[in-house]
């Protein structure tokens, strides 16, 4: 049975052994018949140990049809082709997992690839809850220029959380997008205090310097 081995590798990754890891891919792929789905699993996981993205997605491509059990595999692929700055092959993957998408990997891949119209679509259907929470998809919503819902949303948050370091500084951010500059530089200098000195110190120079703008 694949089984055994391929989980064994990945209790061997998740422990920071990668070079056993992929000494018992190699003798399981070995042992198994070239082409069949198991050789082809075990290619995938060597691949990713060996952060091979480009190899990591042709084993993925090569899959197929994917079963259920597939998906976090192909999911991690994915990841490792986003860390890898290769957006449109992420999206391809995705469009392999068909219903199984992973939603917040879903949203960077989109947003890392510009494609903002199919993005805001994925943020007006989907839970923020799914997408990473409110943070994250007020984040999404700056990214495409929509700084009405990302200040709805950073407001919010804000609202709950007021001393959360990084919503304070989203919240900034997407004030100034808004035009803001008052609020938005009192809230960088809190973000300031609040240990964010390098990002903060620079949103409030450039909010400073949008203020004066003719």
């Amino acid at each position: 049975s694949p089984r055994p081995p391929i989980a064994l590798a990945a209790l061997l990754e998740r422990h920071g052994n990668a070079e056993r890891a992929r000494a018992v891919l190699a003798r399981f792929e070995a042992r198994v018949l070239p082409g069949t789905s198991a050789a082809q699993r075990a290619r995938l996981r060597a691949a990713m140990l060996r952060g091979d993205a480009q190899a990591a997605y042709v084993e993925a491509r090569a899959l197929g049809v994917l079963r259920v059990e597939d998906a976090p595999l192909v999911t991690q692929a994915t990841a490792l082709l986003l860390e890898s700055d290769r957006c449109g092959l992420a999206l391809d993957l995705l469009d392999l997992l068909g219903e199984r998408p992973d939603p917040p990997l879903q949203l960077r891949a989109l947003l890392a690839c510009g494609r903002f119209g199919a993005a805001e679509e994925l943020l007006r259907v989907t839970d923020p809850e799914l997408l990473g929470g409110l943070l994250a998809v007020a984040r999404a919503y700056l990214t495409i220029g929509r700084s009405a819902e990302a200040l709805e949303l950073a407001l919010a948050y804000h609202t709950v959380h007021p001393d959360h370091a990084q919503g304070t500084l989203l919240l900034a951010e997407a004030q100034l997008a808004s035009g803001q500059f008052a609020d938005a530089a009192e809230s960088f200098a809190k973000s300031v205090r609040s240990g964010h000195s390098s990002e903060a110190r620079d949103g409030l120079a450039r909010t400073l310097a949008a203020a004066c703008m003719p």
